[in-house]
């Protein structure tokens, strides 16, 4: 067995500096790409009877997006991240008037978490 055998090459190690060069650049050009992406339309997936039917966008992606949050229970599934979802269940046996004032706070809280 060589000494080369045991040689970990990574991608760093097969630049040289003319490649370093042109993906500093690539870089900065990404940052132009942001304002382009704000403006492009949010497209997700149409279902229909528990099957994906095609793409919508806008107002309907927006319904399914609303309608998506207020079934996930927040903290609860792994694949979400952490602001994902709602607390209601929380509120669960808490006093009426209490429950009242913090479902709307929730309510608040599990949309505007996702932009």
């Amino acid at each position: 067995m060589d000494d080369d055998d045991n040689i970990i090459v990574t991608e760093d190690d097969n630049m040289d500096d003319e490649s370093a060069e042109l993906e500093d650049t690539d870089i900065d050009a990404d940052s132009d790409d942001d304002e382009v992406l704000e403006d492009e339309p949010t497209l997700t997936f149409k279902v229909e009877n528990g099957r994906i039917r095609g793409k919508v966008d806008e107002q309907a992606a927006m319904v399914q997006a609303i309608d998506k949050i207020l079934q996930t229970e927040r903290l609860v599934y792994p694949i979400y991240s952490e602001q994902y979802g709602n607390d209601f269940n929380d509120l669960i046996g808490k006093n009426m008037g209490y429950a009242k004032v913090e479902v709307d706070r929730m309510l608040k809280e599990a949309l505007l978490a996702d932009d």
